[in-house]
C-alpha cells in the first residue's frame, strides 16, 4: 500500500507525495488543477528506492523559502531515517546533506519516520520511532536538522529528544506553534507533548508538559491550531480544545 500526503502551497499550488518502498513520486498541480509542467520533470519528481524508500504518511514539508521536505525511510539490514531536500521546481538541492539527502539512525534495528515541520529558521524537525526488537517495543524520537542538514546540537544539547511512557510509544501529529514550541502525540498511552524550542518539556504547558486525553475525548488523532492559536485535540470520542 502506498502513503499519500496532500500540502497546499502559499501560492495555490498543490503538492501531492505518493511513497512505497519502491519509490516515492512527488506530483505539483496549478491552483485550478491542471498539472505544473514547471516542476520536476512534466509535473513530477520521482525519487529512486537507492536513496529513499518506505515513506510516512506524513511525508512532507514545505520550507520557508518554498522549498520541499520528504522524509521517509532508508531501507537495508537497520533501517534509517531519510531526509531530502527539493528546490522549488522540484529538481534535488545538492546544497542539502549529502547530494539532497541525510540518513539518520536511531540506533535500533528499525526506525521509522512519521511527521516533519519546519520552522521559519528552515530547521527541519522530525518526528519518529525505533523498534527496539523486545516483543515489538518502540520509543518515540524527535530531532531537528539545520537548514544544510546538519544535526541541530543546540536542540536538547544534542539535537535528539527521546520520550518513553510504555513499551509501545509512538508519535503522530507534530504541530509547530507560531512561537516555535513543539506539539506532538504519543501513543499507548496517548499522550499530549509539546517541547520548548531548545527540546525540553515545556513545563508551562500542563505543568511538565505532558497532556493526558479527558475521558470524553478518547484516544488523540488528530492535532490542529485554530487561528488565535489554540490547541483542538480530535479523539476517537470526542473534541478538546486548550490555551496555548
Amino acid at each position: 500500500a502506498a502513503d499519500s500526503t496532500l500540502l497546499v502551497q502559499p501560492d495555490g499550488k498543490i503538492l501531492i507525495g505518493n511513497g512505497t518502498q519502491d519509490e516515492i513520486a512527488i506530483y505539483r498541480l496549478n491552483a485550478n488543477g491542471s498539472e505544473d509542467l514547471s516542476f520536476g520533470t512534466g509535473g513530477n519528481k520521482d525519487i529512486n528506492s537507492s536513496v529513499l524508500e518506505s515513506t510516512a504518511g506524513n511525508m512532507l514539508a514545505l520550507a520557508p523559502d518554498g522549498k520541499i521536505i520528504i522524509i521517509g525511510e532508508k531501507l537495508g539490514i537497520d533501517d534509517d531515517i531519510a531526509v531530502g531536500r527539493l528546490l522549488s521546481n522540484g529538481q534535488v538541492d545538492s546544497s542539502f546533506g549529502s547530494s539532497g539527502f541525510v540518513k539518520i539512525g536511531l540506533g535500533s534495528i528499525g526506525d521509522s519516520a512519521s511527521g516533519v515541520i519546519v520552522d521559519s529558521q528552515s530547521r527541519i524537525i522530525v518526528c519518529a520511532d525505533d523498534d527496539v526488537g523486545l516483543d515489538d517495543e518502540s520509543d518515540t524520537h524527535i530531532f531537528r536538522l539545520k537548514s544544510n542538514g546538519q544535526i541541530d546540537t543546540s536542540f536538547s544539547a544534542d539535537g535528539f529528544v527521546k520520550i518513553n511512557f510504555d513499551k509501545n510509544d509512538f508519535a503522530e501529529n507534530v504541530v509547530l506553534q507560531a512561537d516555535g514550541k513543539v506539539l506532538f502525540t504519543v501513543s499507548e498511552p496517548t499522550r499530549l507533548l509539546r517541547l520548548t524550542t531548545t527540546g525540553g518539556l515545556d513545563t508551562s504547558f500542563s505543568s511538565d508538559g505532558v497532556v493526558a486525553p479527558p475521558s470524553d475525548v478518547g484516544n488523540f488523532s488528530e492535532v490542529l491550531l485554530d487561528s488565535k492559536g489554540r490547541i483542538l485535540i480530535i479523539g476517537d470520542k470526542g473534541i478538546a480544545r486548550f490555551f496555548p
